[in-house]
Order: structure tokens, then sequence, then C-alpha cells
């Protein structure tokens, strides 16, 4: 894993997060349509599955919540343990690019004209402080 991947696992579960909760909304709309009876003259299956279409989408929605819970817990850590990454690199100027860049996920020119210097000499310093960095993966 390279720096650059490790520091946008934060960025990557917030995807994935945000992901979930569009499953979510469209399940809580699946499960509040009702299905119209079929009236077939003859069942096709004598094992026909009896249970109302919606309880289908109560079970997904309710799963996927449980799944998103546990992105967000994982989030929280990776934003954790990025930080104390991040922060042994005991160089503020490099602290601050990585912060900006990998976890609240701004632009080269939104973090240069924060720190009053040019998209150029942010990159160059950037470039650094990824050879810096020492991560566990």
């Amino acid at each position: 894993m390279t720096a650059k991947e490790y520091l946008c696992r934060y960025h990557n579960i917030l995807e994935g997060i945000k992901v979930k909760k569009q499953y979510i909304e469209f399940c809580k709309e699946r499960e509040s349509s009702i299905s119209c009876p079929s009236y077939d003259p003859m069942p096709k299956s004598p094992n026909r599955d009896t249970e109302a279409p919606f309880v289908k989408w109560m079970i997904k929605r309710k799963t996927a919540e449980d799944e998103l819970k546990e992105l967000v817990k994982k989030s929280n850590l990776i934003k954790q343990e990025t930080e104390k990454t991040i922060m042994a690199l005991n160089d503020e100027s490099y602290e601050m690019i990585l912060v900006m860049r990998y976890l609240d996920w701004m632009t080269w020119e939104d973090i240069a004209d924060k720190l009053y210097c040019s998209a150029a000499t942010i990159k160059r310093k950037h470039e650094k402080a990824l050879e810096l960095l020492i991560f566990n993966t």
C-alpha cells in the first residue's frame, strides 16, 4: 500500500457510507410501496413465496443500517489512525497539507489559498511529506 492509498482510506470509507445511506433510502422507498396482488388463474409454483414483498425490503434496510453502523465505527478508527500517523511527521506545514488534502479533502488550489502559497509549492511539500510518512499497513 502506498502512502497515498493509506491516506485515502478515510475518504474512501466516507464514500462507502454515502452509498450505503443512498441504499437505505432506496430500501425505505421500496418497503413503503404496495405491490398489487396477482390474479393468475393457476399458481405457477405450489411452493410460492407468500411473504409480502415489502418485508424483504425491510430486512434489507435493517441489514444495511447495521452495516452502516459498522462503517461509521470503522471510519472513526481510520480517521484517528490517519491523524496519528500524520502528526508523527512533527512538521506543521506537512501536517496541515496532509490533513487538508486527505481528511478535509480540499483541492490543491484551496489548500494553497489557505496557506498563502502557490499550488506548486503545496504539491512539492506534499510529495516530501509523503516520502517522510511512516505508516503500518
